[in-house]
């Protein structure tokens, strides 16, 4: 099977690990919003709690049938720690390539919408974004393929015509059932044989190598094909 960059119109990024890396902050948020409730002798499944990312936090705490409580006090400590995050390597010439190129681009996270602003205007990448979907908008959360078809409609492209990088099986179940190709960050969260298990058509080991096929064999064409 064979990407054709030239045919993606869209460009459509989760959040966390894949624009930012802020799995220590967000380990940190946890253990810290889990002591609280259990006590500071208490270990925190921190590990059991990163495998459940990319669904809004809610979710995460009633699968872990942790008190609902907790979202308030991990939003507020995360919010605290906003400067523990960075963006990857390469983001931001990232998305001006996509920019300079005419694609589409759009965010799908299950990060709340007051956190998700925050940090694009921390790190100035609000104006890259034509259509930002959040965990806490009012349909089902990842994997269900609403919020996907919903970013889709309002970029005004085609399933075909898109690619969604995530960085997690989650991520990569919620493109296949919106019939969006799968792209796999390798540089996040899980590893290129998760991701490439969870269905990921093809992943690239840094954003660099995503936005050197994006820009194939120049950066007028767009022309170039990928093996998967």
């Amino acid at each position: 099977m064979c990407i054709l960059a030239s045919k993606m119109k869209a460009l459509i990024c989760d959040l966390d690990g894949v624009l930012i890396d802020s799995r220590p902050q967000m380990g940190i948020a946890f253990e810290k919003s889990y002591r609280r409730y259990f006590g500071a002798s208490v270990k925190p499944p921190t590990d059991r709690f990163f495998s459940y990312m990319g669904m809004p936090l809610p979710e995460i705490l009633r699968r872990m049938a942790l008190p609902t409580e907790m979202y308030e006090t991990y939003r507020d400590i995360s919010r605290s720690l906003l400067d523990d995050m960075h963006l990857f390597a390469g983001i931001p010439d990232l998305l001006e390539t996509a920019k300079h190129l005419g694609m589409r681009i759009g965010l799908s996270t299950g990060k709340d919408r007051q956190r998700t602003r925050e940090i694009l205007r921390h790190f100035k990448l609000t104006s890259y974004f034509e259509c930002v979907v959040c965990g806490d908008d009012p349909f089902p959360g990842k994997p269900d393929p609403y919020g996907l078809n919903l970013t889709l409609s309002q970029l005004r492209v085609g399933a075909a015509e898109a690619v969604f990088v995530g960085d997690s099986p989650l991520d990569i179940r919620y493109a296949r059932m919106a019939s969006v190709i799968g792209i796999g960050a390798e540089w996040g969260f899980c590893s290129r044989d998760e991701l490439l298990a969870s269905g990921a058509q093809v992943t690239f080991p840094s954003v660099s190598h995503l936005n050197a096929w994006l820009t194939r064999p120049a950066n007028t064409t767009r022309s170039g094909v990928l093996p998967v």
